[in-house]
């Protein structure tokens, strides 16, 4: 009868701790993904949730050329809501042997709000629905 009591009382207190904790975020982290898998066109992608709510997104061809957005996010966890802008990019400048020159602005729009709705199959995979509806698949680094 004791133990019974005792399992009610852990069981109670775990569930009491269990609210009152924080959460950790689930999207804090870096994924990776690519865009046209498997053709020349491959681009790969490394986008990096920091836990205080700063975020990149770095797209990288085949031959290594490379470019990031850097914004903010935030993510609610019970509805799968996130809600990012990216406000800078780099780099600003392409530079070779024969001197620098300014690079060309992202096609991404900056200090615009982005929504997604995030799911997570399993701790390792997140798959974005964007707006517009398109999906990404991303496995998480590490």
């Amino acid at each position: 009868m004791r133990w019974g009591s005792a399992l009610a009382g852990f069981m109670i207190s775990s569930a009491i701790s269990g609210i009152a904790a924080a959460q950790p975020n689930p999207l804090a982290g870096t994924w990776l993904s690519t865009i046209n898998p498997g053709k020349e066109s491959v681009i790969y992608v490394t986008l990096v949730f920091a836990p205080n709510g700063q975020m990149s997104e770095r797209f990288m061809n085949r031959l290594g050329i490379a470019y990031e957005l850097l914004g903010t996010y935030r993510f609610d966890a019970a509805s799968g809501a996130l809600q990012f802008v990216f406000t800078d990019y780099a780099p600003r400048q392409l530079c070779s042997p024969l001197g620098c020159q300014s690079a060309p602005v992202p096609p991404n729009p900056l200090n615009v709000t982005n929504t997604a709705q995030i799911t997570f199959p399993n701790p390792s995979q997140m798959i974005g629905k964007a707006a517009d509806g398109s999906v990404m698949i991303w496995g998480r680094s590490g």
